[in-house]
């Protein structure tokens, strides 16, 4: 009984902590973010890739892409020069941005005296103090499609990846009318 109550007090503070928790970084929306990926890309072929994050200034980096890696840069805009793998298929560029959130939310107290209770940082100065939100970071994946996009030259079928499920199935059902079999004797015994 008592441990059937406390993995029921556990599931309700989970579920609360889920759904009751406000979303600690709603009031930092990511940058606006667009990005220019070339269409028709052939395998071998070098492309461009151009992140945009509107008006805020990044810290971009680039993650390695297949064996590439890109200088990191910072602004607005981050553009990066790839080549293809040789293999038709749709590969992801992944780009990280981080950027500094400057005042957003600022917990600014006016200047007190330690007489006078002031609701956010208190000041012995004549100044406010400002405190900077945390450094924000964002990651923005795009999908680049190279040659055809088709990963592998078939038909279009999904490949053969198992064997033949036939024996298993005819194993299976072989077993459960066994299982049948022996419960009606057992029963019919037992009632005889």
């Amino acid at each position: 009984m008592f441990t059937s109550r406390l993995a029921l007090a556990t599931l309700a503070a989970a579920m609360l902590s889920i759904f009751a928790a406000p979303n600690a970084n709603a009031a930092y929306a990511p940058p606006p973010f667009s990005a220019e990926v070339p269409q028709d890309v052939e395998p071998g072929e070098e492309f461009t890739i151009t992140f945009d994050a509107g008006t805020i200034d990044c810290d971009w980096s680039m993650r390695p892409f297949h064996g590439q890696k890109s200088p990191d840069g910072t602004g607005t805009t981050y553009t990066v020069t790839l080549i293809a793998p040789k293999g038709h298929g749709t590969y992801s560029v992944v780009a990280r941005c981080a950027w500094d959130s400057e005042t957003v939310n600022p917990a600014v107290a006016p200047a007190s005296t330690s007489n006078t209770v002031t609701p956010a940082v208190f000041s012995t100065s004549t100044v406010s103090d400002t405190r900077l939100a945390a450094m924000q970071t964002d990651v923005y994946s795009v999908e680049v499609v190279v040659g055809d996009g088709a990963a592998n030259e078939d038909d279009g079928a999904l490949p053969n990846t198992g064997g033949s499920t036939l024996t298993l199935l005819a194993i299976g059902g072989a077993l459960a009318v066994a299982g049948v079999g022996i419960t009606y004797a057992a029963r019919r015994r037992k009632v005889a």
